[in-house]
């Protein structure tokens, strides 16, 4: 199986939930990154919110009076692991800045805006995380 563009390179989005990127997807996406055959050209998650105020906004809707010490545990196995593997945390941080125009948040990956965006990027395979 050949690209359909003349780069040699497959052109990859992937699709994702959340409101954050988790780890084990983000290992995933450096994985992908570090092919030379693959071009990740986007990835897509599907939240309302992103970052700190959509993973409290997703806890809340899931877990309601549960959200602060899922918040507190959340803070500390964080904290715990930039103080045991610093470097594959500065790694994580690197790669999701390198991505930062590529990572879209949408409240509905199959509305016509979301569409669209993918449309443009040309994709040669979708993958869902």
């Amino acid at each position: 199986m050949t690209p359909a563009r003349g780069n040699g390179k497959f052109r990859v989005v992937i699709f994702t939930g959340g409101a954050v990127l988790q780890d084990d997807c983000i290992e995933f996406l450096a994985r992908l990154d570090a092919r030379p055959e693959v071009a990740l050209a986007g990835v897509f998650c599907e939240s309302r919110l992103s970052g700190f105020e959509g993973v409290v906004s997703d806890l809340w809707l899931r877990r309601r009076w549960l959200t602060p010490p899922l918040l507190l545990q959340r803070f500390l196995r964080k904290s715990l692991r930039w103080l045991v593997y610093p470097r594959r945390n500065l790694a994580r941080r690197r790669l999701l800045q390198k991505l930062g125009t590529r990572i879209h948040y949408e409240p509905d990956l199959h509305a016509a805006p979301a569409l669209e965006q993918v449309a443009k990027l040309d994709p040669d395979l979708g993958a869902v995380y």
